[in-house]
C-alpha cells in the first residue's frame, strides 16, 4: 500500500512538472471533479464575463471538500443566490 501511494505521488509529482504547475496547484484541479455533476454542468455553461464572477474557483474548491453531492448542492444553491443577489 505504501509503494503504491509512494507511485501515486511520484507520478502526480511528474504530472505537475510536466504541466508547469506545482503539485498543490495539481490537486487543487483534480479535487474539482469531486464537485457533484450538476455543479459542473453549471460551471461549465457560464458565460465568460469582464467582471469578476462572484462564484470563484476559492469557493468550488471548498465545496469540493465535501464528498456528499447533497451538501455540495445545497451549498452551491447558497452561493448561487448570494451571487444572483450582489
Amino acid at each position: 500500500n505504501d509503494v503504491l501511494v509512494g507511485n501515486l505521488r511520484f507520478a502526480a509529482d511528474a504530472l505537475a512538472k510536466e504541466l508547469g504547475i506545482s503539485p498543490t496547484r495539481l490537486t487543487q484541479i483534480l479535487n474539482l471533479l469531486n464537485l457533484a455533476p450538476e455543479i459542473r454542468r453549471y460551471v461549465l455553461a457560464m458565460q465568460a464575463t469582464v467582471k469578476r464572477s462572484s462564484i470563484t474557483e476559492s469557493h468550488l474548491r471548498r465545496i469540493a471538500r465535501s464528498r456528499d453531492h447533497k451538501l455540495q448542492l445545497a451549498a452551491f444553491d447558497g452561493l448561487r443566490l448570494q451571487s444572483e443577489s450582489s
